[in-house]
């Protein structure tokens, strides 16, 4: 069920699939990173690919963040965010390399996707504390 207030955000794409039409973004108030999967209105579809800057609102369900009704403001204007936010956190001990890590067999017929997720939120409380 989704939160009905909803916040306009900025963000960048930090990973998607075009094939699937998914994408992860990084927010501008630097919280959890939000989510994108199209919904079933035209409104909703675009295709993202990392380092595009968008506008979207910002929707919470289930305890995730959501993009909802994106636009996109400028393709490829952060081609390396992604790659810098991940030497920032290897460089702090929060981020291994996914290379290193031991991850468990993908089912039968599907390809690996590593992926490292981070909370924000035990982060912000450090900051506050």
């Amino acid at each position: 069920m989704l939160d009905m207030e909803a916040t306009a955000m900025l963000g960048v794409v930090l990973w998607s699939d075009v094939k699937d039409n998914r994408a992860v973004v990084w927010c501008d108030d630097h919280g959890d990173l939000a989510f994108y999967k199209p919904g079933k209105t035209t409104a909703d579809r675009a295709v993202f690919k990392p380092g595009d800057l968008i506008q979207f609102e910002l929707r919470e369900a289930s305890q995730m963040r959501i993009v909802a009704r994106p636009q996109m403001l400028a393709r490829d204007s952060h081609p390396n965010l992604a790659d810098e936010l991940k030497q920032v956190g290897e460089a702090m001990g929060v981020v291994t390399h996914s290379r290193d890590a031991k991850r468990a067999s993908p089912p039968q017929g599907r390809a690996r996707r590593d992926a490292d997720v981070i909370r924000m939120d035990n982060y912000r409380r450090a900051e506050v504390a």
